[in-house]
């Protein structure tokens, strides 16, 4: 039986809620900046993440039962892609709020390259302003 995640999977756990925290506090200073605080959108950015962890959840446990025994037919790693897949949305997200707070770094040059991570994550009301 292996342990329920190795080294590497903590530390993008971790890496992971530093993001999210990051993504939510400069998603605070851009309203602030602009004038633009709402409660309704910031619960509905926190539910959105609440959404996440439950994501992360289900793969700690489903890749655990895979290397304890549980054959689901297929055998992957789930936890470091999702929390790769997390982390990404959650930079993307950092970096918009940091052009909303300053627009001069919407002009840097790849910064819109950047953004094109954005095209593998589901659109949806939840995550259009955080």
């Amino acid at each position: 039986k292996e342990e329920l995640m190795a080294e590497n999977e903590k530390m993008a756990i971790v890496c992971m809620f530093l993001f999210i925290i990051l993504d939510v506090i400069s998603g605070m200073a851009a309203a602030y900046a602009r004038r633009e605080i709402e409660s309704p959108k910031l619960r509905q950015g926190l539910w959105h993440k609440v959404g996440y962890l439950f994501v992360l959840f289900c793969s700690i446990v489903v890749e655990w039962a895979m290397n304890n025994g549980m054959d689901l037919g297929f055998n992957l790693p789930l936890v470091m892609p999702i929390c790769v897949w997390i982390s990404l949305m959650e930079i993307v997200s950092t970096l918009e709020n940091a052009a909303k707070i300053n627009p001069d770094l919407a002009n840097i040059p790849g910064f819109e390259r950047l953004k094109e991570v954005e095209k593998i994550e589901p659109k949806h009301k939840a995550h259009e302003e955080e």
